[in-house]
């Protein structure tokens, strides 16, 4: 009942510095230094200020009090819970109100109601999974009071997984005046942010009840070509009205030629003929006007509708909507395009006027037989674009949208200039367009060629360990950490493949019946997956979810369905081949284990790696689930350089030209394109789990480059910067010299598919 705006207002409270804590080498210590550190540059400058630290249970309290005493002993910190004797809780207490003691560490909190101003320093060693919960308490830090020599509150907060923290949005949706009382300090990159920044720094008129920063609005959008360089987005309120817009003023930053407003609706419930109540809905509209292209972008929340009046009412009459066919001019330069839904409308049949195709069944819309008499009037599709992979939908009324959600404002305008650019290019051919799809094709049997490799379904990757993992006999392992192994030996019969850790290896096979891939197990019983409520059969888990087969010739299948990209392609030019130096190294030693075996082509490829420059991070990632076997970054010039080296042992103890070298080692690189998402998030999250869980395995670091800081940091920078993928293969029993024209064309289609996927380069470290 008593916002904090008029808290702030009226000087009960004041601002909280907020940080974020990073360190995977030892959390505990480090959010303790820093915090100690705050304390006493407070008491330095005259700040009567107390330290409290907060963790999760009294075993904790034991954990995290010797850090304490050994950083601070003059402090004296002592420890308070409620389990506690009251003699000792009372001398505690007493403690801390003569200022003997400094720094308390507790479980959870302090008692509601306990008042101690001084409280000005929060070490939150254990968060709380939500953020308003664990700032509860901090009420107690941020007031202000005239009794003593107080200054601002701080908060450090451990920092548990490789990504932002993603909870201080959530805060700010919770309450958006915590707009006003929290500033984040947190280390980060800020060249994005400080666009961004910039970007909503430039609305001058803001409404109170909802924050910018909490905006997401879809990537959708309506577009017009206006006759003006000029607009007047305050003609919103006039469209609307007053009385149904819920955000007064609306929010409006002329220099970037973007306003947006929520609507309040009330409308009869439409599930009977009820007086007493109302159904109520909000909507959101976001409106932005590129003066130099003269182009009107116009969002709304319930991507729906083409706002032809609200267009006239702020650019003037003579708007006019991109509609028709042209609209297909933004699926240009998606490469590996694949329609996922096709609405037609038939001329001829007047029973069948509009239908819609999905799946496999979108072939039907694009028959040449019926070319005549059925038009596309909205396509969806899936592909890559500049190595990310994107979305995007159209329809001929002019509605353009994607499946993803903009992480604010500024990201949307973005999105809405690329669109625009797409548009105004009359270079674009539509029949272009429509010839380049790849279309997926059903299957009776399993089609020739060889399996490269097997891929876990994306959510894999998505989901925390504990969540997902296999059981084998007593044993449970994360689903993440279970390598498959293509059977690259035939290229007929049913596909056959491994799923292995170092502890056991299970083989499994699967072949279409009734054009549905079946699933078997060839060893025993079948494996389990395990959730935290279940327990599922692999082989029945496999049916619903399914695997990705990576097949040769550039081909995918995924689900029951085949993608084949039908081009030419050149086969790899022989002069591209990198022939290296493999003196004392026994070509049929692929790892360099733990040992650091210097004769193991592993070791050799790492050495080659570090002769190529200077890198933030080089990481020996080998192993079962790995992304590679070894994985190197680096950031210049807000470039962040992703190279992926697979490695893989020699055939022979001689280079030859034998394509069996080369299938397992191309299918783990066209495998590995699968972390080249526009979310880096898992990528980094899964580099740093599988370092830290080595490392505590065999007591060996992976890192031959940096360490798990150096990781920590450049996943916070790579958000704002612009990624490039390279991959290197590695086989030092392909001869450069006596290489095959199979071998050759191997390795072009996986550079067509490397750069087609990901734009990402391929180089291939072979013998004379």
């Amino acid at each position: 009942n008593f916002p904090l705006r008029e808290a702030q207002a009226e000087g009960y409270f004041s601002k909280i510095d907020y940080v974020s804590v990073i360190d995977f080498d030892d959390m505990d210590r480090a959010v303790a230094k820093q915090s100690v550190e705050k304390l006493r540059a407070d008491l330095a400058a005259g700040h009567d200020h107390v330290l409290m630290v907060r963790v999760s249970s009294i075993p904790r309290t034991l954990e995290v009090l010797p850090i304490y005493e050994e950083l601070a002993a003059d402090l004296q910190p002592v420890r308070m819970y409620s389990g506690m004797g009251k003699r000792a809780q009372k001398k505690g207490k007493e403690a801390l109100l003569a200022r003997t003691s400094r720094i308390v560490v507790c479980v959870n909190m302090l008692g509601e109601g306990y008042d101690l101003p001084a409280l000005k320093v929060a070490a939150v060693h254990d968060p709380q999974k939500s953020l308003g919960v664990t700032l509860q308490f901090i009420g107690r830090f941020a007031r202000t009071s005239s009794k003593g020599a107080f200054g601002t509150a701080s908060l450090f907060v451990a920092r548990k997984e490789v990504e932002l923290d993603p909870r201080l949005r959530e805060l700010h949706s919770e309450d958006p005046d915590w707009n006003l009382i929290l500033r984040n300090l947190t280390e980060a990159a800020v060249e994005e942010q400080q666009i961004i920044s910039d970007f909503e720094a430039g609305f001058s008129d803001l409404p109170e009840d909802i924050t910018l920063q909490s905006l997401l609005p879809k990537m959708s959008t309506v577009v017009y070509r206006t006759q003006s360089s000029s607009w007047e987005p305050q003609a919103i309120v006039d469209h609307f009205g007053e009385d149904n817009l819920f955000t007064l003023p609306i929010g409006v930053n002329a220099q970037a030629g973007v306003a947006w407003c929520v609507l309040e609706r009330r409308e009869p419930v439409r599930w009977g003929d009820v007086k007493t109540i109302t159904e109520v809905t909000y909507e959101l509209y976001v409106l932005y006007f590129d003066s130099a292209r003269q182009l009107l972008y116009i969002n709304h929340s319930a991507n729906e509708g083409v706002f032809e009046d609200l267009a006239k009412a702020v650019a003037g009459p003579g708007v006019k909507r991109f509609t028709g066919s042209t609209v297909y001019r933004v699926m240009a330069d998606i490469q590996r395009l694949v329609p996922t839904t096709v609405g037609v409308v038939d001329a001829h049949s007047q029973f069948r006027r509009f239908s819609m195709h999905v799946g496999s069944d979108v072939t039907a819309s694009f028959s040449e037989s019926e070319a005549g008499t059925k038009s596309q009037t909205n396509i969806s599709g899936g592909g890559y674009r500049g190595g990310e992979h994107v979305s995007i939908s159209a329809s001929l009324k002019g509605r353009i949208w994607s499946h993803a959600a903009a992480t604010s404002l500024k990201t949307w305008c973005d999105w809405c200039d690329g669109i625009g650019t797409k548009l105004l290019d009359d270079t674009i051919s539509i029949e272009h367009i429509i010839g380049q799809f790849i279309l997926p094709q059903t299957m009776d049997e399993r089609p020739n060629g060889v399996l490269l490799a097997v891929e876990w379904p994306w959510i894999v990757h998505t989901i925390r360990d504990e969540y997902l993992k296999v059981r084998h006999g007593t044993g449970v392992t994360p689903l993440v950490d279970v390598d498959i192994e293509p059977d690259t030996s035939t290229d007929s019969g049913p596909f056959g493949f491994t799923f292995s850790t170092k502890e056991w290896a299970v083989r499994y096979q699967a072949d279409f019946v009734d054009q549905h891939l079946v699933y078997t197990c060839l060893d025993g019983s079948d494996l389990q997956v395990v959730t935290s409520r279940s327990s599922t059969p692999l082989k029945t888990w496999l049916s619903e979810h399914g695997l990705t087969f990576i097949m040769d010739g550039d081909r995918l299948i995924e689900g029951d369905l085949l993608y084949e990209a039908f081009r030419q392609r050149d086969p790899f030019q022989r002069d591209k081949l990198e022939a290296q130096d493999w003196s004392g190294v026994d070509l049929q030693v692929e790892s360099q284990t733990e040992a650091r075996l210097t004769n193991s082509v592993q070791y050799t490829a790492i050495q080659l790696v570090k002769s190529e420059g200077e890198w933030d991070v080089i990481l020996d990632d080998d192993g079962p689930g790995e992304i590679a076997d070894v994985v190197a970054l680096r950031l210049h010039e807000n470039v962040l350089t992703v190279r992926l080296v697979h490695c893989k042992y020699s055939g022979a103890a001689t280079p030859g030209a034998r394509i069996a070298d080369l299938y397992e080692v191309c299918g783990q690189a066209q495998k590995s394109i699968i972390w080249r998402k526009s979310d880096m998030g898992p990528f980094f999250r899964a580099l740093a789990d599988r370092a830290q869980k080595r490392r505590d395995r065999t007591q060996v670091s992976p890192f031959e480059v940096g360490d798990l800081r150096a990781l920590y940091n450049l996943s916070d920078r790579a958000k704002v910067a612009t990624r490039t993928m390279e991959f290197v293969i590695v086989q030092p029993g392909l001869s450069a010299a006596s290489a095959s024209t199979q071998q050759l064309e191997l390795l072009a289609s996986t550079e067509s598919y490397l750069r087609s996927t990901v734009n990402g380069t391929l180089r291939v470290w072979c013998s004379k």
